[in-house]
């Protein structure tokens, strides 16, 4: 109803004053019951997203982590790494961020370990590094969850990165994987190629982290190591 001024001396000017009432009382009454039906719709759809979400698999920042390669549930075995070989396992950044740490588990301890040749990196899709640990010589010579901190935290936007794993002495650690066998490759990099596959190695006989890899010229892994980063 739209509001329409009463002239002054109007007759009766109560009538459409009352009238005006009783409309805006009817919109009052509709609004309420309106209010009422759709906080009941927000309370049932409130429901059934978390239904939802108990579904949903688990995402790394349900372990305040930034990305990982898989749920470590789905990583059951374990491999060690070549010696000298960069291993490198792709892990998905989603949003901008500064990355702190790599993340690994040791199921067999590294025994022998050459000190000062034991590092992770970080890597971009183009191949440069953009991040190093310290040497991890001391961490790898026993087992369990193994956070290695980057010397220089990078700073990185959303897309693929890759941690670098290289690994010298006597024996090197066994890691934690999923899939693992030399014909296992071609099965772990269904769709992908060398450039851009979640699980590679490159080079052989090296005793610190290359400043930049080939993507291109990797060669695709049969072991599917586990990694996440923080």
């Amino acid at each position: 109803m739209a509001y329409t001024p009463i002239a002054p001396g109007t007759p009766d000017w109560d009538v459409p004053v009352n009238a005006a009432f009783t409309s805006q009382d009817g919109r009052i009454t509709t609004n309420t019951t309106n209010i009422a039906s759709n906080t009941s719709n927000i309370a049932s759809n409130t429901s059934s997203i978390q239904a939802i979400n108990n579904y949903l698999p688990e995402l790394p920042t349900d372990h305040g982590l930034i990305g990982w390669v898989g749920n470590p549930n789905m990583f059951p075995n374990q491999s060690a790494l070549s010696a000298g070989v960069l291993a490198m396992v792709k892990v998905k950044v989603p949003v901008a961020t500064t990355v702190t740490n790599s993340l690994i588990a040791i199921n067999t301890l590294g025994s022998g370990l050459t000190s000062g040749q034991n590092l992770v990196g970080l890597y971009n899709s183009s191949g440069t590094l953009l991040a190093t640990s310290a040497d991890q010589t001391t961490p790898w010579a026993s087992t369990g969850l193994k956070t290695a901190a980057f010397t220089v935290p990078p700073s990185v936007s959303a897309g693929d990165y890759y941690v670098g794993l290289l690994s010298n002495g006597a024996t090197p650690p066994q890691l934690f994987r999923g899939v693992g066998s030399a014909a296992a490759s071609a099965f772990l990099s269904i769709g992908q190629t060398a450039t851009n596959a979640n699980w590679t190695s490159s080079g052989s006989a090296q005793t610190a982290l290359p400043a930049s890899v080939a993507m291109g010229s990797r060669t695709l892994l049969g072991t599917g190591f586990w990694a996440a980063l923080s």
